[in-house]
């Protein structure tokens, strides 16, 4: 199914370029109406600008935290970083978001979050 807007849900990543994010790593990205997507690559927050076009997902000015972290969560958080700036084809499948990008040979995979709930707020 074609993504028209992805405003409004919060994802979490589940794989990047088919490669399974450990349980204890928590990578979420968030689409506003306004052009800007945020959240956590695993270890750092990150925000951008996006568009979509063409079916695939445009990011720019891409700009990250840099703390360090353990090895293992800073090349899983660099590769979902190149996805976002690589993703040609942006769809759902499924309920899952799902990124193909040709900087990296397999999709990434996204599912969303559940909106927090207000009452406990």
């Amino acid at each position: 199914m074609a993504v028209t807007s992805l405003a409004g849900t919060r994802w979490q990543v589940t794989r990047v370029a088919d490669q399974p994010v450990p349980a204890s790593i928590n990578s979420t990205v968030q689409f506003d109406d306004q052009g800007q997507v945020f959240g956590s690559a695993g270890c750092n927050r990150f925000t951008a600008a996006y568009r979509l076009e063409n079916g695939g997902l445009r990011v720019k000015r891409l700009a990250t935290t840099r703390k360090l972290c353990f090895p293992a969560i800073m090349s899983q958080e660099e590769a979902l970083l190149r996805v976002l700036r690589g993703a040609e084809r942006v769809y759902l499948q499924a309920g899952e978001l799902i990124l193909e990008s040709a900087r990296e040979r397999a999709p990434s995979r996204l599912v969303p979050l559940p909106e927090p709930d207000a009452s406990v707020l």
